[in-house]
C-alpha cells in the first residue's frame, strides 16, 4: 500500500506552474479494523480493553479541549482556534450565528518526530487520473435482450459518465461496432445514462459502444 499521486493540468490562476500535484489514500482503515490491528500487535491488552482505552482518551480529550486547553498526545497536539472578525469592540463572539463568520475549530499539529518517522517509511506510487473532460462508459445493454445484439427497431441504453453531447452534430453520437452505423433517436436527458434507438432495416450489430461523445 501506498500514497497515491497525480499530477494534473493547473488551472488555477494562483498558481503559475502548468501542473499541480493531488494525492489519495490508498484505502480507507475504519475504527474496527484499527482495533484488531493493534490487538493483534505487540501488546497484552485484548481488543475489549483497546475499545476501553481509546473511548477513555475520546472523553477526557474532549472534556479539556472543552475547557481551552491543548493536549499534547504521542501523535501531537490538540487545541481549539477560534477566528472571525468584529464591526466593533463590543460585539459579542456567537461562532453559531448565522450573519457572522466566527468560527471555533478543532486543530490538530502533529508532533515533530511522529511526523518525521511516517515520512521516512512512506511510500509515494504515482498514477495518471482519468480525464474529466471525457465521456466513461460503464455499461451498455441491448434492452430486453440476452444475446447483446441490438435489433432492427430495438433499444440500448448507455450508462457511465459525462454522456452529454450535440445532437446536431453529425461527428458526435453513439457508434456501434461498425463505425458507419449510428444510432438513432438519442435521447439524452440525463448526463449518466442515454436511451438510443438502432433504425429498422439495419441488420443486427453488437452492442460495442464508441466514445465518440461530445467533450465537456
Amino acid at each position: 500500500m501506498a500514497l497515491k499521486l497525480a499530477v494534473l493540468k493547473n488551472s488555477l490562476k494562483t498558481c503559475p506552474s502548468p501542473y499541480i500535484v493531488r494525492s489519495e489514500s490508498s484505502d480507507v482503515v475504519e475504527l474496527d479494523h484499527f482495533i484488531e490491528i493493534m490487538g493483534a500487535g505487540r501488546t497484552t491488552l485484548s481488543q475489549t480493553d483497546i475499545v476501553a482505552a481509546m473511548q477513555l482518551y475520546k472523553e477526557e480529550l474532549q472534556k479539556l479541549l472543552a475547557e481551552g486547553k491543548t493536549v499534547k498526545t504521542p501523535t501531537g497536539s490538540f487545541y481549539m482556534c477560534a477566528s472571525g472578525s468584529m464591526e466593533s469592540l463590543d460585539e459579542s463572539y456567537q461562532p453559531n450565528g448565522q450573519s457572522n463568520n466566527h468560527e471555533v475549530r478543532l486543530h490538530h499539529r502533529p508532533e515533530g518526530d511522529f511526523e518525521d518517522s511516517i515520512l521516512a517509511d512512506l511510500t509515494i506510487v504515482r498514477e495518471e487520473r482519468p480525464d474529466l473532460s471525457v465521456p466513461n462508459l460503464r455499461a451498455v445493454l441491448a434492452a430486453g435482450e440476452g444475446t447483446g445484439l441490438i435489433k432492427a427497431g430495438g433499444m440500448v441504453q448507455i450508462k457511465g459518465l459525462r454522456l452529454r453531447f450535440d445532437p446536431q452534430t453529425a461527428g458526435q453520437g453513439v457508434l456501434t461496432s461498425d463505425p458507419r452505423d449510428v444510432l438513432a433517436g438519442l435521447d439524452t436527458d440525463t448526463r449518466s445514462r442515454i436511451d438510443a434507438a438502432r433504425e429498422k432495416g439495419v441488420e443486427a450489430g453488437l452492442c460495442a459502444a464508441r466514445e465518440a461523445l461530445h467533450r465537456r
